[in-house]
């Protein structure tokens, strides 16, 4: 993992989610839950997932915007612990988590650790 390379793409992707004025019904939905959990977004291409994500990580300065696809290798459980201690980061939100190979695992490490 390079941690300078994805800081680098969340702050590009805040900037990229300032390009998208109009939000969905489901972007206030999911700004508006609390808690320690996991929400999923899925489905078809181009509905606007990656979109909302990136308006997510623009609107809440404790986010964080993780494409999967540029860091295909990566733990993503040691990635969401580095950044939430080193970076103080609480909200992860991953884009094309499938490109991650090992994403179930590493999820699941993150829900029996107990930790956000």
């Amino acid at each position: 993992m390079n941690i300078a390379e994805i800081l680098e793409l969340n702050e590009r992707a805040k900037e990229d989610g300032k390009n998208f004025p109009r939000t969905r019904q489901l972007f206030s939905r999911i700004q508006s839950e609390v808690g320690r959990h996991f929400i999923g977004i899925v489905g078809p291409r181009g509905v606007g997932k990656t979109v909302m994500l990136k308006q997510l990580a623009q609107s809440q300065s404790n986010s964080f915007y993780l494409s999967a696809d540029a860091a295909p290798g990566a733990d993503i459980f040691q990635t969401a612990r580095t950044l939430s201690e080193q970076y103080k980061v609480s909200i992860l939100l991953i884009d094309e988590i499938h490109f991650c190979k090992t994403y179930a695992k590493d999820l699941k490490k993150r829900e029996q650790a107990g930790r956000p």
